[in-house]
């Protein structure tokens, strides 16, 4: 080997060396990641964006609006729980029921609606309650069962593997009694099953 071919050889070693070192000096960073999620015996998924929502009811509502048994039905909410990847064996129809959620109860008088929980913990707003509805207002009982037929948008006679669960929900004031006043929020559990 010639020195000139050695010389050429150690300043290309010297600067690889450089580099390698150099960045062996930068600094470095740690993350962690944690994927969370349950998988349950179903034949669909919720989609994520529909799975835990708020419905906002309005956050200037007269409470003689709501007087002597009135109602806001005619600016009722419209929300919707989202199904994906559904295959479907013999299923027809979905089932669904709404029960009390976490810190609220029935209302009072009212037992098919939802009490609305005063957000101060300090029981729920008198004379008033939450109704949920199908699509078209049609009151469902807390408790009571829902069906909606599966859906074959696209007529191919296969089921889709999308399907979308629509309802609404109003606020109901009693038949008489004044109407309580203050910040307010109930929840509502649902459940789907599929015949």
């Amino acid at each position: 080997m010639n020195s000139s071919h050695f010389c050429k050889l150690a300043v290309t070693a010297s600067l690889v060396m450089g580099i390698v070192s150099g960045a062996q000096a930068a600094g470095s960073n740690t993350a962690k990641v944690t994927f969370l999620g349950n998988i349950v015996d179903s034949p669909c998924s919720v989609t994520l964006d529909t799975e835990d929502q708020t419905v906002n009811m309005g956050s200037s509502i007269g409470n003689g609006t709501l007087s002597n048994g009135k109602t806001t039905i005619n600016n009722a909410r419209t929300f919707h729980i989202d199904l994906e990847g559904c295959t479907w064996a013999t299923e027809k129809n979905m089932n669904v029921v709404f029960t009390t959620g976490s810190g609220t109860t029935a209302a009072t008088g009212a037992t098919d609606n939802l009490a609305l929980m005063k957000t101060d913990g300090t029981g729920a707003i008198s004379n008033v309650s939450l109704a949920i509805g199908d699509a078209g207002k049609n009151n469902i009982k807390l408790g009571d069962t829902y069906t909606q037929a599966i859906a074959d948008l696209d007529g191919d006679t296969i089921l889709d593997e999308k399907q979308s669960l629509n309802f609404t929900a109003w606020l109901v004031g009693a038949a008489t009694g004044t109407v309580g006043t203050g910040e307010f929020s109930s929840a509502a559990n649902v459940t789907i099953s599929y015949l």
